[in-house]
């Protein structure tokens, strides 16, 4: 059976289109730059050359999703949005809310009869690091203080991102030491959340190290103008008890090597 390419362009960069028809049609083209390639998905940029170096088409991030294992390879072709197409989505509507991520250029599908079998989402390549190691910084209090407080306005707009650790946070700095922060790995974020036990899950893994959890903790708790000793408590316990369950993925795995 003939395979089918289910493409979606942002209308905001037509210019996108070759560069995303072509990826879909052929893979990963010669002279990409890896980002980054694991057992799950591959992440890759390039410049496309058929478009101005002013474009925010002109160098081009792919993420290139994994073949879904069953069922999820029929779910995500029948029944339920991939994660490319949740990706794009959700990219616009952080932008619509006022946060940042690199710009959604599109999506696409490839499927072959009823399965999926490969998904990619396209965006701009930004130059900018992730915050891993934050703790180490030069200027730690501001960076807390900056971090906090936008930890505060994605809650007060109910946007709850179920993979908000360290490598999916993205940061410029400015000359005045204001910081500007960028999402990415988007795919499991939903919106309209008002729990705070769901909100407050954000806690869990932007460090390794419970005190500067919990620096950002009452960054957040004067940010968002709610009780100190309440939050830090919160907050910790959901530190404490995603370490416990690292912990225990390690033993098992250890465990499983014997």
């Amino acid at each position: 059976m003939k395979e089918k390419h289910r493409i979606t362009v942002n209308p905001l960069t037509p210019e996108a289109a070759k560069i995303i028809a072509d990826i879909t049609a052929n893979g990963r083209p010669e002279g990409a730059t890896a980002v980054y390639e694991g057992p799950r998905n591959k992440l890759y940029f390039i410049d496309n050359q058929d478009v101005p170096s002013d474009s925010a088409a002109h160098t081009v991030n792919v993420k290139d999703f994994r073949i879904p294992p069953f069922p999820n390879n029929y779910i995500y072709s029948r029944f339920r949005p991939g994660k490319a197409s949740r990706s794009y989505e959700f990219a616009n509507r952080l932008i619509e809310l006022g946060f940042n991520t690199p710009f959604p250029l599109g999506f696409s599908e490839v499927h072959d009869g009823l399965q999926l079998t490969r998904s990619y989402y396209f965006t701009t390549q930004l130059p900018y690091p992730n915050i891993r190691f934050w703790e180490d910084k030069r200027n730690y209090n501001d960076f807390v203080a900056a971090l906090g407080a936008e930890i505060a306005r994605l809650h007060a707009a109910g946007v709850w991102m179920k993979d908000f650790s360290t490598g999916n946070i993205l940061f410029d700095e400015q000359p005045d030491g204001t910081f500007t922060f960028y999402y990415v790995d988007l795919n499991r974020t939903e919106f309209g959340v008002t729990d705070p036990r769901k909100l407050m899950q954000m806690f869990k893994a932007l460090s390794c190290s419970r005190d500067c959890t919990a620096d950002i903790a009452k960054a957040y708790a004067i940010a968002a103008g709610k009780d100190a000793d309440a939050t830090l408590a919160q907050a910790l316990a959901v530190f404490d008890n995603f370490q416990r369950h690292q912990q225990r993925k390690a033993s098992l795995k250890k465990f499983l090597k014997f």
